[in-house]
């Protein structure tokens, strides 16, 4: 068994270390069940060794492996994690109709997660989809395709930039692989690290991730010095410039503004010990700074619905909006219409609440709520049979009191309508 290991790995010009890197990587991916990630790996490594160590004798065994690797993909695709699966085909679903309505010009950077949401609501509005699509919808920030959601962005912008990265990236590997015929076990892991990361985008939300940008980042210096465009120590500056940007871009405002966020952690203390005032302060006074942050601006929106505030909460709230109309924010702007009594605005914003994420129970019992307040009662026993009848996708003791309440409630009505 192992004289054959080792003629195999001889006659297919592999060496054991890149033996040992191909099962730590496929081995790591299994254990974190990242199937994008092993996809990426599987493609990353055959075609790695296919442009370096490539030749006519060779070329049958490699499509060989190539098929299996294929046939293996696509089984772990659906039979692992296969409610996953479903999920991002809604995802893909709405977001080709998003892509169709507005290519060539694009959405805007920054806009998928805004302009999905709407979709999804208008379309279980609308009342036509499945039951598996009911109960996988979800409050989505990225369409899972690294590569679809630039181009539903940009538009022919978008796509001119990802035709010119896989150029790039063909002509760099290329280039480097077949320029260093016996690859040092570094350039192996920077093109095994690109092909992967690049094939894995199409699954999933690698580029978005800083971790991964890095990773990125470091696998084409690398693949650019083995190319001979640049010298060792220009790479080394170049790589620390840019990772360095990379880090002020994604992590310099919270040094920036540390004592702003160091305040609005103080604010939150303060609003969970029922001190509204001083919090509502503190919040008043980082908010310029801190105003995109999603979190913090719905922390402080909270603090002012604790503090009746209701007016100012009610602005913040259509701004959040804007930038994440969450079932969550959708369902917080319903309450805050509900405690103004501008029933009819909260009755939407609830419904709202409900289409973005319809498994979700939080949304349906507020409207619930709100319509037996308000003495809908056809409303409100119509919703509330909703309830009782939902399927429940994560059991938890909030959903049993959510549904107690509900028949607890229609049962009163009953016995008060009977006596009428």
């Amino acid at each position: 068994m192992k004289r054959r290991l080792k003629h195999f790995i001889e006659q297919n010009g592999l060496d054991y270390p890149i033996l040992y890197l191909t099962v730590l990587l496929i081995i790591a991916t299994l254990i974190f069940q990242n199937r994008a990630l092993f996809i990426g790996y599987i493609f990353g490594l055959f075609l790695t060794l296919y442009i370096s160590r490539g030749s006519a004798r060779k070329t049958r065994t490699l499509i060989l492996i190539f098929l299996s690797l294929i046939a293996s993909s696509v089984s772990i695709a659906f039979l692992f994690k296969t409610d996953s699966t479903e999920g991002r085909l809604l995802i893909y679903k709405l977001s080709s109709k998003i892509l169709s309505e507005n290519f060539p010009k694009g959405i805007g950077l920054n806009n998928f997660d805004v302009a999905y949401g709407n979709a999804q609501i208008d379309y279980f509005k609308s009342g036509h989809y499945s039951q598996k699509e009911f109960m996988l919808a979800d409050n989505i920030i990225h369409v899972y395709n690294d590569y679809l959601e630039l181009i539903i962005e940009l538009g022919w912008i978008g796509l001119v930039l990802i035709l010119t990265f896989l150029i790039s990236i063909g002509f760099l590997v290329n280039n480097a692989l077949k320029n260093n015929v016996k690859s040092p076990i570094l350039l192996f892991i920077a093109c095994v690290q690109i092909i992967a990361i690049s094939i894995a985008s199409l699954f999933t939300f690698m580029i978005y991730q800083v971790h991964w940008q890095c990773v990125l980042l470091i696998s084409f210096l690398i693949v650019i010095y083995f190319n001979g465009y640049l010298r060792l120590k220009p790479v080394l500056i170049l790589g620390v410039i840019l990772t360095g940007s990379l880090m002020a871009y994604h992590f310099g405002r919270y040094i920036v503004f540390k004592n702003d966020y160091g305040k609005a952690a103080e604010a939150l203390s303060l609003s969970k010990g029922g001190y509204f005032d001083d919090a509502n302060k503190l919040y008043k006074e980082v908010y310029p700074n801190l105003k995109y942050d999603n979190a913090i601006t719905a922390s402080y929106i909270q603090c002012l619905m604790d503090n009746e505030e209701f007016e100012e909460a009610e602005e913040l709230l259509a701004n959040l909006l804007q930038r994440n109309n969450s079932s969550v924010n959708y369902d917080l702007l319903g309450n805050c219409y509900e405690k103004q009594h501008k029933i009819k605005l909260a009755e939407t914003a609830y419904l709202n609440s409900i289409y973005k994420a319809p498994n979700r129970f939080v949304g349906r019992f507020h409207l619930f709520l709100l319509y037996q307040n308000t003495n809908q009662s056809k409303k409100a026993k119509r919703i509330g049979m909703e309830i009782l009848k939902m399927p429940v996708k994560v059991p938890s003791n909030t959903i049993e009191y959510f549904k107690a309440t509900v028949k607890s409630e229609l049962r009163k009505s009953d016995m008060l309508n009977k006596k009428a």
